[in-house]
């Protein structure tokens, strides 16, 4: 994972792999990606999730259910639609972060 930090063009990221490395993880200005998609299992040391400014990412991560042991998910700089699928009422993707302890949001300047 260590060399995700490179890939600017990513639109697809799919994490399916057992991984026991670091605690956190940062999926920053991404422009192209859409889609992620955790395997269930995967990451089982993540504690952190920060999703910052991946303005074409068009849903929480696909899975972000499976991080069972994620105590804080950071989205900052994210499009206005993406936030709305967690709002408390009505919110798509509410159920699936609905886990997690603490959930910040963070608006930026788009």
């Amino acid at each position: 994972l260590g060399k995700l930090t490179q890939l600017r063009r990513l639109g697809i990221l799919k994490l399916k792999e057992e991984w026991h490395g670091s605690l956190k993880l940062t999926l920053c200005q991404l422009e192209r990606l859409q889609v992620v998609r955790v395997a269930a299992g995967a990451m089982p040391g993540l504690r952190r999730l920060d999703i910052v400014a991946c303005h074409n990412l068009e849903m929480m991560p696909n899975g972000i259910e499976h991080l069972k042991n994620i105590e804080h998910l950071v989205l900052w700089d994210m499009p206005s639609t993406f936030f709305d699928k967690i709002e408390q009422y009505g919110g798509e993707d509410l159920a699936r972060v609905q886990h997690i302890p603490t959930i910040t949001r963070a608006y930026g300047e788009s």
